[in-house]
């Protein structure tokens, strides 16, 4: 299982490739249902990171292929 500190650094990470890429689109991160609960217990905080992580994924996957141009 990663760490927290790994789980923030991918999170960072593809947030700041949102950022770079489309700007717009960080709009849409604040409508998101799943937040980083601040849970004491280690276990619960890592879960809380991994679902965030996951819906940033799925949230990216879902504007990409929304977005997609067909090859003619």
């Amino acid at each position: 299982m990663k760490s927290r500190k790994e789980l923030y650094g991918e999170i960072m990470s593809i947030t700041m490739n949102i950022d770079r890429t489309n700007p717009k689109f960080l709009k849409h991160l604040e409508e998101m249902p799943e937040k980083i609960s601040g849970k004491s217990e280690h276990k619960a905080s890592v879960q809380s990171l991994i679902e965030y992580y996951n819906s940033l994924c799925d949230l990216l996957t879902s504007h990409a292929s929304q977005h997609q141009h067909p090859n003619n």
